[in-house]
């Protein structure tokens, strides 16, 4: 999915690209919309992750710029959506394109390379 810097190393971030329906857009809009009120839009510290003591700024310095620049870079009409697998290179598995659906919404509070970590809300999606 991306390149991203860390320390002396240049990880590879593996995932899945997922289609950019309109109701996944929309869904996306919605969310931000009625949480504008409740970001947080200084420079992000590693107290805002689930275990900071994992966190080291000098390793990951990406996921700081990632979280404070987020609505800029990637929302609204820079919504890119994905599910990220992990660090790493993964080769294309032969079962893709994969089609699913899910009923569950979440949201979770973020780990170490932005992954998430601990369900702060979960909610059944309807259609």
């Amino acid at each position: 999915m991306e390149d991203l810097q860390a320390k002396d190393k240049t990880l590879k971030i593996a995932g899945f690209s997922l289609s950019k329906s309109e109701s996944l857009s929309r869904l996306h809009k919605s969310l931000l919309n009625n949480l504008k009120n409740y970001l947080d839009y200084n420079k992000p510290t590693k107290e805002i992750f689930y275990n900071p003591l994992e966190i080291d700024q000098n390793d990951t310095p990406w996921m700081f710029n990632y979280i404070q620049n987020f609505i800029i870079d990637s929302s609204y009409d820079k919504f890119n959506p994905h599910i990220t697998i992990g660090d790493g290179i993964i080769e294309k598995p032969n079962y893709l394109p994969l089609k699913f659906k899910t009923s569950i919404l979440g949201l979770y509070h973020l780990g170490n390379y932005c992954t998430c970590r601990k369900v702060l809300y979960e909610t059944e999606l309807k259609n």
